[in-house]
This record gives structure tokens, C-alpha cells and sequence, in this order.
């Protein structure tokens, strides 16, 4: 009888890795807007994928009382960081981690070159890869079967940044950011002896970014959408929100 529980357990697991793995969804990096050498901000926080489109699949809703389905959000959170330093006058660096509830991780780095403006007006070019991996992938090899599930990724990308900062007595910074970038998918399932293979193609994110509190310390709100041709709608999480603290030395 356990064994045959530990099997069911182990299908369950595997179907519900197979339906809700997500290839990519925007992420909410930071629009930093470095404006001196030696700049270093530290922004952090949670962030929640509000339209997530899986009404085929059943594992990722609960049913309430009356039988209809709503978001499983716990699954839809995760955690973000972003570290941005000024290397001179005109070179930034930028790296970013993001860790969501089912164990999907996203890695990225870029280096980037900016201006800022008397008027307080930045402008950032950044240039960089991510790397996207799912860590239940390997931290549970299935073996019945011989199922297989890998589902991990590329992200070389640039991205355009323009904004403004410390604006009036709340210091307040916003601006907007545009990222394209183009997908290199390595997503194999080999269930029931189905094969799937994601295709590679072109992701376009824009963002916006509002920060305020003092001089150093400063909430911030980060909004993401993403355009994509090439991710099944069923996987598609078209918008990002973010929320965190900003500390800038």
C-alpha cells in the first residue's frame, strides 16, 4: 500500500511539474538609472504573476464551494534582487536573481553604459545574458518509465532604460525600460511517450519602474509585460508586478 501511495505521489508530482513548468515569464529587474561613478543600489522584494492564463490546466486551481476555479497564487509568487554599481563615468554593471514558489530560477548579468542629464534625466543601455533553470528538474530524476523533464533556457538580450530621479521632497525616481532579447530553449518532456520541444524566438518586455521614500531608502514598484510568440498560451504570464525596497551608497 506505500508503495503504491509513493507511486500515485510521484505521477501526481510529475504531472503537476509537467503542466505548470513555465519556459519564461518577464521578470522585474530594476531600472537602476545610475548616474555617477561608484553608484551602487540594492533593490529587492516580492512579486506576484496576476495574469496567468492555465484554465486547461487543473493541477494549478483550487475548487470552491460551488465548483468553480480560482488561481492557485501561492504558486504564482516569488522572491527578486537586483545589484547595480556605476564602474566610471559611463560603464554600469548589473546582475539579477529571481526564485518563485515552484523552485523556477532565473539568472542574469549585464553590462551597460549610461548618461545622466543636469535636469536629473538618465538614460542606461545594458547588454547581458540570463539563464533560466527549474531546480525540481534535477533535484527529482524520474526514473518510471523513463520519464524525462528538463526545462531550462538562454536570455541574451539588450535593454533600453530612460527615467528621471530624486525628484521633490519625496525623492522620487520613475522611468521606463524596453528589453528584447531571444529565447534559446532547451524544454525536452518525455511523458507517456510524448515528446515536446519549445521553439527559440524573440521575447520584447517593457517596463516601469516607481520609487520614493528618502535620499538612500526608497520603496519600489516594478511592472513587466512581455510579447511572445513563441510559448504556448497554456505556459503564457504575460505580466509581472513587484514590489520591494530600494537602498542606494
Amino acid at each position: 500500500m506505500k508503495r503504491n501511495g509513493f507511486k500515485i505521489s510521484i505521477v501526481a508530482l510529475t504531472i503537476l511539474l509537467l503542466s505548470g513548468c513555465v519556459t519564461y515569464y518577464p521578470q522585474v529587474v530594476d531600472v537602476p538609472l545610475i548616474n555617477k561613478k561608484g553608484d551602487l543600489r540594492i533593490n529587492g522584494g516580492y512579486f506576484l504573476i496576476p495574469n496567468i492564463n492555465l484554465q486547461n490546466d487543473n493541477t494549478s486551481s483550487d475548487e470552491n464551494d460551488n465548483g468553480d476555479k480560482s488561481t492557485n497564487w501561492l504558486a504564482n509568487a516569488g522572491m527578486h534582487g537586483t545589484i547595480s554599481y556605476g564602474l566610471s563615468d559611463i560603464l554600469s554593471l548589473q546582475g539579477y536573481a529571481s526564485f518563485d514558489a515552484i523552485f523556477r530560477t532565473y539568472l542574469q548579468t549585464a553590462l551597460g553604459v549610461y548618461n545622466a542629464f543636469e535636469n536629473k534625466t538618465v538614460m542606461e543601455i545594458y547588454g547581458g545574458c540570463g539563464y533560466g533553470l527549474n531546480i525540481l528538474n534535477y533535484t527529482y530524476p524520474f526514473s518510471m518509465d523513463n520519464d524525462i523533464l528538463r526545462d531550462n533556457f538562454f536570455l541574451p538580450f539588450f535593454q533600453f532604460n530612460i527615467g528621471k530621479t530624486d525628484i521633490g521632497k519625496k525623492h522620487i525616481d520613475y522611468g521606463i525600460g524596453l528589453k528584447s532579447g531571444y529565447l534559446l530553449c532547451q524544454f525536452d518532456n518525455h511523458y507517456n511517450k510524448i515528446v515536446v520541444n519549445s521553439r527559440n524566438g524573440w521575447v520584447i518586455e517593457p517596463s516601469i519602474m516607481f520609487r520614493f521614500g528618502s535620499e538612500k531608502l526608497k520603496f519600489n514598484t516594478m511592472i513587466n509585460y512581455m510579447w511572445s510568440k513563441i510559448i504556448d498560451e497554456q505556459f503564457y504570464l504575460p505580466l509581472n508586478v513587484g514590489m520591494g525596497i530600494n537602498y542606494t551608497f
